[in-house]
């Protein structure tokens, strides 16, 4: 869902070169917005479902961190299906 938010295909692997990055990472930021702050926690979930659910906004921190490096630095971004 995040690689769909950043305009990528979403499939198992992929990369963006560092000239597309920057535009990527303000897509996802962008993305991640429109969606609430707060943990998205469905109302008929019983409660060790709600103990385990967390927010996409939350989830995306280590990818925004990790985005953020690599435009900083110059590089590349890559992801692969862990198999």
């Amino acid at each position: 869902q995040l690689l769909e938010m950043m305009g990528t295909s979403g499939r198992d692997q992929g990369a963006l070169r560092a000239e597309d990055l920057p535009a990527a990472l303000d897509r996802l930021k962008a993305a991640l917005s429109q969606r609430p702050d707060s943990d998205e926690t469905d109302p008929d979930a019983d409660e060790d479902d709600e103990a385990d659910a967390v927010s996409i906004n939350r989830r995306a921190v280590p990818v925004l961190d990790l985005l953020e490096r690599c435009v900083a630095s110059g590089g590349y971004f890559m992801w692969q299906e862990k198999r």
